[in-house]
């Protein structure tokens, strides 16, 4: 379970991209293109288009697209940014496997709070163990334990916040602070 801000993740993890170099591509006005890749290799690499104050960020650590809605943004601004529920709230498309992960634990802990709140017995309900026995159960029979089910989150009982986000979040910072350096220069 993450259970880490995004500023002590990236403090943490700081060394992460440390042998990796960064790449930078400007476009127009402030667009650009940061690759950030390890030596020669293009394993592990993450490539960030920044284009109309949208962000695509695209790799081996996964894919999502940011929508600002500013065009006028300069991609630079983003490091400022350091609430992860406020960036990921502008993700408008991503693999959910990427940004989300399952944790058991959470989901029966979850399930009794919705059982709760809305007055159901979940009695029958087992334990799942994965998120894939979560949605199988979930689709043959969540609208027994509630008529609408999907409006209270009850398909969605034990998703939590991946890594994911957070190494995307921590390779834009060291990608935006070399931008700044050769800026400054």
């Amino acid at each position: 379970m993450l259970e880490e801000n995004l500023v002590d993740y990236i403090e943490k993890n700081k060394k992460m991209f440390d042998d990796y170099d960064v790449h930078y591509k400007e476009l127009e006005e402030n667009d650009c293109i940061i690759k950030l890749q390890k030596g020669d290799l293009n394993e592990g690499h993450i490539k960030f288009i920044y284009i109309d104050g949208v962000l695509t960020i695209a790799g081996d650590y996964g894919y999502a697209v940011f929508d600002w809605h500013n065009r006028t943004n300069n991609i630079l601004a983003y490091q400022n940014f350091k609430d992860i529920g406020y960036i990921m709230s502008k993700c408008k498309a991503f693999d959910e496997n990427d940004v989300y992960s399952f944790n058991p634990d959470l989901a029966e802990e979850e399930l009794k709070e919705l059982a709760e709140e809305y007055e159901f017995d979940v009695e029958n309900v087992p334990y799942f163990e994965s998120k894939e026995h979560r949605d199988s159960w979930m689709y043959e029979n969540a609208s027994r334990l509630y008529d609408d089910a999907y409006e209270i989150g009850l398909y969605k009982v034990g998703s939590e916040m991946a890594e994911r986000p957070f190494i995307w979040w921590t390779g834009l910072n060291v990608c935006l602070k070399y931008i700044e350096e050769l800026k400054c220069m």
